[in-house]
Formats: structure tokens, sequence, C-alpha cells
């Protein structure tokens, strides 16, 4: 097939090696006294060896080419360390490669080693800690505007003459993009929870009136974000929280039903009394349905 690949300069290249630990998927290796890619299939051509070139000898280029295999460098990493793997799926996650990172996800779980996923979880973590530290060290002026800094907000009340001027909004917190927030936020105590996907904010017109005002919210997309820490996390929401309704506002795609199984699996666990609503939004923004679908109250009785 016709995608990115790595291709080097042979002339260019004098086998300094600078390269060969960028690529975490070991698709280069010295030969010769030159830089070889050994297989195609390994090659994400996602270019990150190239800053480490001081020949300027590899470039990205598309050729007719093997397809990239995420499954088999992963196969191929786990023979040889498992701290090669976690490095391997950061590389993916700072190259933006979501797509990669699933189908790795998915094949470490099918090996049954979970254990490096959650490794991953907690090297991301440890990595965005010192990236904000730094940040906050080196300008502590701007301390106050991190994009995942928690904020509980104060809703504006305008004057209501002004027909003009936009509805109040009803948003209360900060952040909302479940991988951000703290589940021991202050914001999610005693509070109805709200899960909404990503594009319904978009599709309906009223969510601030219809669905924010007096809940808590987190945002999550079942297709596109990195989901295997999702069922754990709202479980510890809705445990540290004392939360006893949920509300799920979800798009009619297929895809968005994730959602129910994400709640619906940290409901398990839960042993206080709790409800789980869910509300899906049609394309053209109107309800298409409302229904509970789950509730633990008949068990208590």
């Amino acid at each position: 097939m016709l995608r990115d690949i790595i291709e080097i300069d042979e002339e260019r290249c004098d086998g300094c090696g600078d390269c060969i630990p960028s690529c975490k998927e070991g698709a280069l290796q010295i030969i010769d006294g030159k830089c070889r890619l050994i297989s195609e299939i390994f090659c994400d051509g996602l270019g990150a060896c190239i800053g480490e070139c001081p020949q300027d000898a590899l470039h990205v280029v598309k050729k007719d080419v093997a397809d990239y295999d995420e499954s088999k460098v992963i196969d191929n990493m786990i023979i040889k360390s498992d701290k090669w793997v976690v490095a391997h799926l950061v590389h993916l996650h700072e190259q933006q490669a979501q797509e990669y990172i699933k189908i790795a996800a998915n094949r470490l779980f099918q090996i049954g080693r979970k254990d490096i996923l959650d490794e991953f979880v907690r090297t991301l973590d440890i990595k965005s800690q010192k990236k904000e530290h730094k940040k906050i060290k080196e300008h502590p002026a701007a301390c106050g505007c991190q994009g995942s800094q928690m904020i509980e907000l104060k809703t504006i009340k305008r004057d209501p003459v002004h027909n003009s001027e936009p509805s109040d909004s009803m948003l209360e917190q900060w952040p909302v993009q479940l991988h951000l927030v703290n589940p021991a936020a202050p914001y999610f105590k005693g509070k109805e929870l709200l899960i909404m996907s990503t594009c319904a904010p978009l599709a309906h017109p009223n969510i601030h009136s219809e669905y924010l005002e007096g809940r808590s919210v987190v945002l999550a997309c079942p297709k596109l974000d990195m989901t295997d820490p999702y069922t754990d996390k709202l479980n510890a929401i809705i445990t540290q929280g004392k939360i006893a309704k949920v509300k799920i506002v979800r798009m009619e795609v297929p895809c968005c039903g994730g959602l129910n199984q994400f709640a619906l699996a940290a409901a398990k666990s839960i042993d206080h009394r709790l409800e789980i609503s869910e509300d899906i939004i049609a394309l053209n923004g109107t309800l298409k349905s409302s229904n509970i679908i789950f509730s633990n109250y008949l068990q208590e009785a």
C-alpha cells in the first residue's frame, strides 16, 4: 500500500547510530557501517528518528510498501523488554498515533499483559506531573491557566433585559475530559454525574440549560480516546463522590454505546444506591430516547 515510510540517504549516512534509540519499533539498525531499514512492517512512518540524524540522511517519503503492523511490533518488542513496550507506547502517544495505541492495547489484552498498559498510563501521569511542575516553576504567574488545572467555575448571571446576549453557562467545573478529572474533586461530591459524549454538546442546542445545571460532568469519546482507564476512573468518581444518579448523554451512533459499557462496568462494585439513565441524541439534535439502564434500588429492597 502507499504510505509514509523512512527513506535513508546512504551517501549522507555516516553510521553514527544516533537515530537508533529514537526508533522505538526497532525498524532501524546499523549494518555495514550504515543505517538500514530492516523491516517495512516495523516502520510507522511517524518520523521520530529524523531529528536525531546529524547528517540529514533520514526523510519521510511515500512508497508502495507493506503496511505497518502494530501487533507484530508489540510481539517483537515484548520478547526483549516490557520497558521497551512502554517506551514505544509513550512514543505513539507523543506522536498522537491513537489508532496504533488502540491496536497495541488490544494485542496486549489478548496476550494477558494489561500490566504493561497500566505502567504506560502511570508513566504518562508522571511525565505530565513533571511537565506541569516545570511550567509552574518557570512561569509561576501563569500557573492558574493550565488546561488541566482543577477549577470550580461560578455561573455569571446576566441582566435578563439584554435578550441579545447568550444564555448563562451552567458549567461549574474544570477540567471536564474524563482522563483529566480527579475522582476526589469536590465538585463531584453528592452531585448527579453527567457522562457526555464529545459530540453531544455540538448536536444538542440546549445542553447547558437541559443537562449541565446542577450536575458535575465528564466528557469522553469511546471511539477515539484511549479508554482502558475509563471504567476504573468512573468507579472511583462514583464511589468517592457518593454519587446516586448518573446520566449518560450520547449520540445515536453505535460507537457512543461504549459510554454505557464503561458506566455499567463501573457500577458492578458500587455498594451504595445508584441509578444510571441514558438520553440518546439524534444527529439533528433532538432527543431520540430516554431510559434507565441500571438501578440497584430494588436490589437493596
